[in-house]
């Protein structure tokens, strides 16, 4: 994460915590806000993205009112795109450092963002934010953020984004949850019988009966699928490992179509 800082400084990254002459320093701010020091000195502020978290934690800031003294450095950054699975059944810890003086807030959390078809385990996942050393002078930092997207949820563990304690406690930081697709079909291949899933998921339909269109422009041919409304459809066969995700028990389906004459009302 971003590193702490020395006596009267303003913590460094986008959610510096303040800096004052004397009775602490903010807190460091990320997903979370950072806690304002008794000094007046302003926790840092909220900062990055909720749904895909990449960035690092801020660092808390320190107040002037000796030489010598630091802040809690921020939390770091994990991101892991995967092609089949994620089994978590271990520790991820992202979590802001504590300051060591009065004088310094805490760090803010850092990020976890993952990507995978499969997200499973009962591990845990943390990006808190650091205690500042008391809770008299400094802020404590804010919660990191964690981003989660998956096709098959089976996650049993525990994620926490809470904020550090200080004189003002920092922020709860933010978990966010995403979905990747199922299947989805282009029906841009102009021959044959498969419908190419675009997807990681593999789940290639089967066209009966439907027939391709071919839409002409300057630029290139582009291909549509054709139905009579009636007997022609794409399909899929059941699959238990494919089907629904089991975290929610549910599934949505969008589509982009143009009829073959004007429609009223």
């Amino acid at each position: 994460g971003y590193p702490s800082v020395t006596s009267g400084n303003a913590g460094a990254g986008p959610g510096g915590g303040g800096t004052a002459s004397a009775n602490g320093g903010g807190g460091g701010g990320y997903g979370g806000a950072g806690g304002a020091a008794l000094s007046g000195a302003a926790g840092g502020i909220v900062n990055g993205s909720r749904a895909a978290p990449i960035d690092l934690g801020s660092s808390g800031g320190t107040d002037n009112f000796a030489a010598g003294r630091s802040s809690g450095a921020g939390g770091g950054a994990l991101y892991i795109n995967a092609v089949s699975k994620v089994v978590e059944n271990g520790t991820i810890s992202m979590n802001g450092n504590n300051s060591s003086y009065d004088a310094g807030g805490g760090g803010a959390g850092g990020a976890v963002y993952i990507v995978s078809p499969i997200f499973t385990g009962s591990g845990t996942i943390i990006a808190n934010g650091g205690n500042a050393l008391t809770t008299t002078y400094s802020g404590g930092g804010g919660g990191g953020r964690i981003a989660i997207v998956r096709n098959i949820h089976d996650f049993k563990g525990t994620i926490t984004t809470s904020g550090g304690t200080g004189k003002n406690s920092g922020g709860t930081g933010t978990v966010f949850w995403g979905n990747l697709p199922n299947l989805s079909w282009h029906f841009d291949e102009g021959s044959g019988t498969v419908a190419k899933d675009a997807s990681i998921m593999g789940n290639n339909g089967t066209i009966t009966g439907a027939t391709y269109d071919v839409l002409t422009n300057s630029e290139s041919n582009r291909f549509s699928l054709k139905f009579n409304g009636s007997n022609q459809y794409v399909s899929k066969s059941y699959s238990s490992y494919q089907e629904l995700d089991p975290y929610t028990e549910s599934f949505a389906v969008g589509s982009w179509f143009r009829h073959s004459s004007t429609m009223a009302g």
